[in-house]
């Protein structure tokens, strides 16, 4: 394994002393250039995979795709930074590439992650990426905002209000 980051501090085993290698995993956050970003990182190197693990938006994957030889898939991470560790094995990892069923792909997701589900379409787990993980997550936190303030504007005990809620 070799890391790669624009903060050379954080970076381990880089440059890698073999120019081959099997699988480029791309866990960048994304900004106006990321395909360009992502396209120059993977010419640079010999692969045959490419996996990005970043937030993106839908029709990203195929941007990238249809500028290049190389097999890009598609796995969000899914969770919350502070408890990463505990929710990259707790949650099922999706991942979805263009083309035929691709044996070695499905073998490299069995050994390394369980639950895992591949999708047939990038751009609906791009899509599913943003609305039902990210967007929502975003969206509960801003009700518990609504509810807390609201609560506290009446006077009651927020903690309160919330146990109404544990069952649910």
């Amino acid at each position: 394994v070799a890391g790669y980051d624009t903060d050379k501090s954080k970076c381990q085993d880089w440059p890698p002393t073999s120019e081959q290698t099997e699988i480029i995993h791309i866990c960048i956050p994304y900004s106006e250039n990321f395909v360009d970003i992502v396209l120059k990182i993977i010419e640079s190197k010999m692969s045959q995979y490419v996996i990005i693990h970043s937030t993106i938006p839908p029709g990203t994957t195929k941007s990238i795709q249809d500028k290049t030889e190389r097999k890009i898939i598609f796995s969000p991470t899914r969770g919350v930074h502070s408890r990463f560790l505990k929710d990259v094995i707790r949650y099922t990892k999706f991942y979805s590439y263009y083309g035929e069923t691709d044996l070695r792909l499905r073998d490299y997701f069995y050994e390394r992650f369980f639950p895992f589900n591949r999708m047939d379409n990038p751009t609906t787990l791009e899509i599913a990426k943003l609305l039902t993980d990210t967007t929502y997550y975003g969206l509960l936190i801003a009700y518990r905002k609504i509810v807390d303030d609201y609560s506290e504007s009446l006077g009651v005990n927020v903690n309160d209000v919330w146990k109404f809620a544990e069952e649910i």
